[in-house]
């Protein structure tokens, strides 16, 4: 949880350390969208991983200043292995319910403005990083509620209308890869392994991915 906090206060000083211009405004900004992808829902690594398919709400509001975004996030995921994908009986298919909080800053690095200053499209390219903590309510025969960090790293864009003069405002959509790696305990009776050529079996690392596809509606002022 400290390397979690760590992170967020250094992406808050970073954002702010590199927002210092005048002529930039600060404005809000919101985004609604929809969550699907490879959710791992694990404490621990095991042979058999954990990783089913989720689909869920994500919600993000926050604060861009020139090309940076720093946000506050909410996420909901309802993560499910689906029937045929494993043959276990239905009541001990993996599953649960994950809730997840957090804070990022997105980073512009290609911006598309139209010249017009009444009402005009734009876009970003942008990467995305941050810091969350997640609960998961297990809800196979593994039952049991844990808590967890986990970090982000994303890449994303989004297409917009906007108008520049008062009252401002864009509306448009967005989408985006996001990657949450989460520590997990690795059990000292897992065996070691080896994938492709190399000198000798080896323990693996105590870190499990959630790969997700998020696309959703931005807007602001």
């Amino acid at each position: 949880m400290r390397t979690q906090l760590a992170l967020i206060a250094a992406i808050v000083a970073g954002v702010a350390s590199t927002s210092t211009a005048r002529a930039e405004r600060t404005a809000w900004e919101s985004g609604v969208g929809l969550w699907i992808g490879s959710v791992n829902i694990s404490r621990q690594r095991t042979p058999e991983a954990d990783n089913v398919l989720g689909v869920g709400a994500h919600l993000e509001l926050g604060a861009r200043r020139g090309r940076w975004l720093l946000a506050t996030e909410l996420g909901f995921l309802s993560a499910q292995d689906p029937a045929g994908m494993m043959a276990i009986p239905d009541d001990a298919r993996p599953g649960a319910l994950v809730a997840r909080a957090g804070v990022a800053a997105r980073y512009s690095f290609k911006q598309v403005r139209s010249a017009t200053s009444v009402l005009g499209a734009g876009g970003d390219l942008w990467l995305d990083f941050g810091a969350g903590v997640q609960q998961v309510r297990r809800s196979d025969g593994d039952q049991h509620v844990f808590s967890r960090g986990d970090v982000k790293l994303g890449l994303g864009g989004e297409f917009n209308m906007r108008r520049d003069r008062r009252p401002r405002f864009h509306l448009g959509y967005y989408y985006a890869l996001t990657v949450l790696l989460t520590r997990v305990d690795v059990p000292a009776h897992h065996p070691a392994t080896c994938v492709g050529p190399c000198d000798s079996a080896t323990r693996p690392i105590p870190i499990e991915e959630t790969f997700l596809f998020n696309v959703g509606i931005t807007f602001g002022g």
